[in-house]
């Protein structure tokens, strides 16, 4: 899930590192656990998009589409009638 940069709080900053893990984008991840935590676009610096499995509870929005929904296992079976694509399709 994306949000703006802004309204990202977070705790345990010094736990975080990003890696550059190609020239489109960065991750990052928990130097304490491992856990990866986001992914940050190049081309969309003002968002970072969190790993949605890392947050408790609910949230106040829902999921609209999915990126990137080429690759998935075959025993993957996501049924939830949103649209897939292989790639952002705000991308040029």
């Amino acid at each position: 899930m994306s949000v703006p940069t802004s309204d990202l709080t977070l705790e345990g900053r010094e736990f975080l590192k990003w890696y550059a893990s190609s020239e489109s984008a960065q991750r990052g991840f928990c130097t304490n656990c491992g856990s990866s935590l986001f992914f940050k676009p190049a081309n969309y610096p003002e968002e970072i998009h969190v790993t949605r499995a890392n947050i408790a509870g609910d949230l106040d929005v829902e999921p609209h589409m999915h990126i990137y929904f080429n690759g998935e296992p075959s025993w993957f079976k996501e049924n939830d009638g949103l649209p897939r694509y292989a790639n952002d399709p705000e991308d040029p």
